[in-house]
């Protein structure tokens, strides 16, 4: 199961639970008198209280087997992002993507970083992502953020004017 389809899974338990609190909250105030703030507050501890929803998500989540949301999946790379400009600023043969470059003395690409195992090498463009183009529906950031630490992603890669395609394991987004 993707990270994303896990998200959307998550997203969806989360909203039942809170519509059920909601729907909990109508029904009070359909009664003759609007409730109090204090009412509401309790209601949506008696709810809570009963229903445990916490309980019930950390179980959900074991069942679908889902790591900790406070990672990041990491590719460990530094990258001018495609533009008409920077396409002809550096005289790149595509007009999207991202530029692997780091305008310094040192290397674009983390040394033993995701990338640098899968092969990804200074001046490479990467243009794709599983498919989807960089820079069409994100950067390389957002792209990689659809994934989680551990996850293998398939990076299609110009360079030296030749197409080519590296498997990526993405690491976690380091800490410190």
């Amino acid at each position: 199961m993707s990270a994303i389809r896990k998200r959307t899974i998550i997203c969806i338990a989360v909203g039942l639970a809170v519509a059920l609190t909601v729907v909990g909250i109508i029904a009070l105030s359909n009664s003759n008198a609007a409730p109090s703030p204090a009412e509401l507050l309790s209601l949506g501890e008696k709810y809570l209280s009963e229903l445990d929803y916490e309980q019930a998500l950390v179980q959900f989540l074991k069942v679908i087997e889902i790591e900790p949301m406070n990672e990041r999946a990491y590719l460990g790379v530094q990258y001018l992002a495609v533009t008409a400009e920077v396409a002809k600023e550096y005289d790149l043969p595509v007009k999207k993507g991202a530029y692997i470059y780091s305008g310094g003395s040192s290397s674009a690409v983390i040394a033993e970083g995701p990338a640098d195992k899968a092969g990804i090498k200074d001046q490479d463009i990467l243009i794709s992502i599983n498919g989807v183009e960089v820079g069409t529906r994100g950067s390389i950031l957002s792209l990689v953020g659809e994934y989680m630490p551990g996850e293998t992603v398939k990076m299609g890669i110009l360079r030296n004017g030749h197409q080519t395609t590296l498997e990526v394991t993405l690491g976690a987004y380091p800490t410190n």
